[in-house]
């Protein structure tokens, strides 16, 4: 596991900070190592939940300076709640979708990496400070 500082946050200008993530192991039966290994892109660890705790601004040359209005920034995935209390190991599987119009599991796209998600919403998940 990386022992890093990791400062999070949306886009390139803007507040962010060390973030700490939780995460659900679905057990040894679900490929996948653990975040920060070289199979951190199988299943077996879910992220449920994250804190980022806003501390600086990000200036446009990348400098940080202490932020004027310190906070926490937390979220958590209903969807991936739901398929952890649920036992099911895809959020697509859970009563909520089941229900739904949604193409069959075989049909679907597969699951992205966490850093192909987060490059999708525009925000860059590891931005290392040392």
């Amino acid at each position: 596991m990386r022992h890093e500082v990791e400062l999070l946050g949306h886009g390139r200008h803007r507040p962010c900070g060390p973030c700490t993530e939780i995460f659900y192991d679905h057990g040894p039966g679900i490929e996948g190592g653990p975040p920060g290994s070289p199979n951190e892109d199988g299943d077996r660890y879910v992220e449920i939940w994250n804190l980022v705790f806003m501390q600086y601004d990000r200036s446009a040359d990348g400098k940080l300076t202490a932020a004027s209005k310190p906070s926490v920034d937390t979220g958590m995935g209903l969807e991936r709640i739901a398929a952890v209390m649920q036992g099911v190991h895809s959020n697509y599987d859970i009563d909520l979708f089941a229900s739904s119009s949604l193409p069959p599991q075989s049909t679907r796209a597969p699951a992205t990496s966490r850093r192909a998600r987060c490059a999708s919403r525009g925000s860059h998940p590891r931005q290392v400070r040392s």
